[in-house]
C-alpha cells in the first residue's frame, strides 16, 4: 500500500521489520528492492532483488524485478539475463517482453524491440505502454504512419497518457500538421507539467510556424544550454576580455558603460526570449509559472530602465537616473536570481535569502544612483 501511493521511504522501514521477523519471505525481499529503488538507493534495491531471486529461483515476479533494476541501473546483461528467466518460468509474462524490448530499442535493434512490444499487446492489449513501446519501435523502423497509427490505438485506452500525447505531437509535426502537433503537446503538458520532450516540441511547432522565432528559441536554447553545464569559467572569461577590450577602446568612463551592457547580454536574453514566447499562444503553454513570473519581472524592469533612461536623457533630468539604474539593476537580479532557483545552483533554502538579498540591493543601489546624480 506505501508502493502505491510513492511513500518508498516508509514501505522501506515497513518491510525491513516485516523481514526481520521473516527474514526468508521472497516476495518480502522482492517488495523491499522496489522500494529502495524508489527511495534512489539502487545498490540496496539490487541487492535485495538479488535475495528475493535466490529465495524464489522459480517465482517470475522476483526475476523480472532483478531484470527492472538491473535495466533501470544501466546493467543491460544481468537485466536481460533475469528477464529471458522470467520469460522461462512464465512464457507470457508481458511486463518482461515489455522490457526486453525497451532494451532491444536501447541498443538499436529496432526489429526484435517490435516484436517483443508485440508479444507483450498480445498478452496484455489494454497496457498503454506497450503500445508506446510499438510506436516508438516502429518509428525506428521507418514507418511514421503505423506509428502514429499504434499511438492512436494506445490513446483509445489510456487517453490521458502523457507519453503516448507527445510521441503523437511528434509523429504529427513530422508529417506537417503543425495544429494537431500543438494540440497533442498541450495535452500532454496537461497532464505531465514538466514533460521536457512535450515542451521541446511545442518549441518545434512555433518554429515550424513562425520562422522569425527561430533566432528567439536558438538565443534561449544556447543560454539554456549554457547555464546548465555551469560553463562559468567560460561566460567570465568571455567577460573580462569584453571589459578589457572596452576599456582599450572606449576609456575608462566608456567602458563603464560598456561593462552595464555587457552584463545584461550574459543575463537578460533567456529572460526576454521568454517573454517574446508569451506573445504567442505556443509560447505560453510551453512556459511554466515560474519562467512567466521571472519574464514578466524582467522585461518590467527593462522597459521602465529604457523608459525612464530616455526621458532622463531627453530633459536632461539627473534625479531620474538613479530609478531608471535601479530597474535595471532589479532586472538583472531577477534573470540572476531565476537561474539561480531553476538549475539549483544552490540549496532550495538558500534561495529566500537571496530573493530578501536581491531587493536590498535593488534599493540601495536606487539610493546611491540618486544620490550620486543630486
Amino acid at each position: 500500500m506505501l508502493l502505491e501511493v510513492r511513500r518508498p521511504r516508509d514501505a522501506v522501514a515497513a518491510l525491513q521489520r516485516h523481514l526481520a521477523l521473516a527474514p526468508e519471505d521472497p516476495e518480502g525481499h522482492r517488495l523491499l528492492a522496489l522500494a529502495r529503488f524508489g527511495a534512489g538507493d539502487p545498490a540496496g534495491a539490487t541487492a535485495a532483488a538479488e535475495r528475493a531471486v535466490g529465495l524464489a529461483p522459480e517465482d517470475a515476479a522476483s526475476a523480472f524485478v532483478c531484470g527492472f533494476v538491473h535495466a533501470r541501473c544501466g546493467r543491460t546483461e544481468p537485466a536481460r539475463h533475469h528477464l529471458l528467466r522470467a520469460l522461462a518460468v512464465m512464457p507470457d509474462h508481458a511486463p518482461s517482453h515489455a522490457l526486453l524490448g525497451e532494451l532491444s530499442l536501447a541498443k538499436g535493434c529496432a526489429a526484435a524491440a517490435l516484436a517483443a512490444a508485440r508479444r507483450a499487446l498480445a498478452v496484455d492489449p489494454d497496457d498503454a505502454a506497450h503500445h508506446l513501446l510499438e510506436a516508438a519501435a516502429l518509428r525506428a523502423t521507418g514507418d511514421p504512419a503505423a506509428a502514429l497509427d499504434s499511438v492512436r490505438r494506445g490513446l483509445t485506452r489510456a487517453p490521458l497518457h502523457a507519453e503516448l500525447a507527445a510521441l503523437e505531437g511528434e509523429l504529427l509535426l513530422h508529417r506537417g500538421d503543425v495544429d494537431g502537433a500543438a494540440e497533442s503537446f498541450s495535452r500532454s503538458l496537461r497532464q505531465q507539467p514538466h514533460g521536457e520532450s512535450a515542451r521541446r516540441g511545442l518549441l518545434e511547432a512555433l518554429r515550424a510556424r513562425h520562422r522569425g522565432y527561430a533566432v528567439v528559441l536558438r538565443l534561449r536554447q544556447g543560454v539554456v544550454q549554457l547555464v546548465r553545464e555551469r560553463r562559468w569559467l567560460l561566460l567570465a572569461a568571455c567577460y573580462l576580455g569584453c571589459c578589457l577590450l572596452a576599456v582599450a577602446v572606449a576609456g575608462r568612463n566608456g567602458a563603464q558603460v560598456l561593462r552595464g551592457a555587457l552584463i545584461a547580454v550574459f543575463l537578460l536574453p533567456k529572460e526576454l526570449a521568454n517573454a517574446l514566447l508569451l506573445l504567442h499562444p505556443f509560447g505560453r503553454r510551453v512556459l511554466r509559472r515560474s519562467e512567466v513570473a521571472f519574464a514578466l519581472a524582467t522585461a518590467a524592469g527593462v522597459m521602465a530602465a529604457a523608459a525612464l533612461g530616455t526621458v532622463s536623457w531627453l530633459t536632461d533630468a539627473p534625479a531620474l537616473r538613479g530609478p531608471a539604474a535601479g530597474c535595471g539593476i532589479g532586472a538583472l537580479l531577477a534573470s540572476a536570481l531565476h537561474a539561480v532557483v531553476e538549475y539549483r545552483l544552490v540549496g532550495r533554502r538558500a534561495w529566500l535569502w537571496i530573493l530578501v538579498a536581491a531587493g536590498l540591493l535593488v534599493v540601495v543601489a536606487a539610493l546611491l544612483a540618486s544620490r550620486r546624480a543630486t
